[in-house]
């Protein structure tokens, strides 16, 4: 399971070990400490104030990539449009959106010939959905994205020090054990190898989570969740300060198990494995503060126009930070609810542009008249309590796949249940298959997906 050195007492970390090895990643060119030192403060100005960041970073991201990076020198000419032209926010609705497949067909064209082959670090999409995409960074990016990832978790209370550990939907690689082990006993972040999370072997690293009692969790929301429920079902006392859930759509019944069974808050955030911009929950809960010195997300609608607050769109990430392979209005394919932009109680300047996460574009029913998102789809699975786990795959417009991993108490009324509840997404007939299955494979990354859809509806 893991190792049994006993972690170092959180003052000697934040003290001693921390200030040690920020030292020596300046040394080796990373400013994380200095980034996130800025960014502590900066959560603080006005919404004018970082507006006038973002504006700043903007003008050096666009002249940076026109003179910089053929992709874009190719494209502004093409327009006519030089980098002065995008003096604000406002006018990146002068570029067109930036598709995975524009990548995908010249990624060559999106290297920035400025900076040194030595310097570039490949990085990859989650590939969620598809087939990972492959990018580039250097160390400047690396650090503004570790210091935005450090001030999420001090917004969340935690302090350099705590017992952390992280909990993905896969197991780390064994090869990697030394470094987990650097990890636990110099700096109290426990990532676990070669655990296993099925039904016989759950019990076993539940109870070594409880040994070790963290005070934070790092998760998805599917793999807390079955974590949660074991613990509720046999009585183990696992009681966190609170969890930080990302990387998936975190669902209301996932969401309410797990704070009442592991008994603390639940902070969502979002964001992706290919950019430092950061959308994150605060104790008030009312919506997404963006990391708005990181970058920009815009919320459009299918015509590629930005959303009134409450209305749904597709989230548009830009950027500031990578001008290894720069990132501007990047079509993440993921649903949102705008917000509006407005200012959060808390009194922090970050904007609150996000007021919920809705999925993936092929996490959605097609539908004759529009489309159906997956917290419909699950909800309506999440009243049965006779299945273990479900899966919905739309085949085409009218033909849907339900795989279904039962429980001994389930009936044909159940299966009924699904098929009518399903039907009246539709307006016209649907074909609609159950399939039970003894489990459901999770994606090549390790995430779980409740929905996806071979005929996704456009969105943008």
């Amino acid at each position: 399971m893991h190792d049994r050195v006993e972690e170092m007492h959180p003052l000697a970390v934040r003290y001693v070990v921390y200030p040690v090895y920020n030292f020596i990643q300046g040394l080796k060119g990373y400013k994380t400490a200095k980034y996130e030192k800025e960014l502590m403060e900066s959560q603080w100005f006005t919404p004018a104030q970082i507006e006038e960041i973002q504006q700043e970073k903007l003008r050096l991201l666009i002249e940076h990539a026109y003179k910089n990076v053929p992709f874009y020198r190719k494209l502004f000419d093409k327009l006519k449009i030089k980098p002065s032209d995008i003096k604000d926010i406002e006018d990146l609705n002068k570029l067109p959106l930036l598709r995975k497949e524009d990548i995908r067909k010249n990624i060559s064209a999106f290297v920035a010939k400025n900076i040194p082959r030595k310097n570039l670090k490949p990085m990859m999409s989650s590939g969620t959905t598809g087939k990972p995409l492959k990018l580039f960074k250097d160390k400047d990016r690396d650090a503004w994205r570790a210091a935005a990832r450090h001030r999420i978790q001090k917004v969340h209370g935690f302090e350099q020090g705590d017992k952390i550990v992280t909990i993905y939907g896969y197991s780390f690689p064994r090869k990697h054990l030394f470094q987990g082990a650097f990890l636990k006993i110099l700096r109290n972040e426990w990532v676990p190898y070669g655990y296993d999370l099925s039904e016989k072997m759950i019990g076993a690293f539940v109870k070594e989570l409880e040994k070790y009692k963290p005070d934070f969790i790092r998760a998805w929301p599917s793999s807390i969740y079955p974590l949660a429920e074991f613990a509720g079902d046999n009585e183990i006392n696992l009681r966190p300060k609170n969890i930080w859930l990302h990387g998936e759509v975190l669902f209301k019944f996932q969401k309410r198990l797990v704070e009442e069974n592991l008994g603390c808050e639940i902070f969502d955030v979002f964001g992706l494995r290919e950019s430092s911009v950061y959308s994150f929950e605060c104790p008030e809960h009312t919506g997404y503060h963006l990391d708005a010195e990181n970058g920009v997300i815009e919320v459009l609608n299918k015509d590629g126009e930005h959303v009134s607050r409450g209305e749904l769109g597709a989230a548009v990430f830009t950027d500031f930070t990578n001008f290894a392979t720069p990132l501007i209005r990047y079509v993440s394919e993921d649903i949102v609810v705008y917000a509006g932009g407005r200012k959060c109680p808390c009194g922090r300047g970050l904007p609150l542009v996000i007021k919920s996460i809705e999925g993936r574009f092929s996490d959605c029913l097609s539908t004759d008249n529009g489309f159906v998102l997956p917290k419909v789809v699950v909800d309506l699975f999440s009243n049965i309590k006779t299945i273990k786990n479900f899966q919905v795959i739309q085949k085409a417009k009218d033909k849907i796949s339900v795989k279904v991993e039962k429980k001994p108490d389930f009936s044909s009324s159940d299966a009924d249940f699904i098929i009518g509840g399903i039907q009246k997404f539709f307006k016209s007939d649907v074909n609609i298959e159950i399939e039970y299955v003894k489990s459901i494979p999770l994606t090549a990354s390790g995430k779980k997906r409740f929905v996806i859809s071979e005929v996704p509806p456009k969105f943008i």
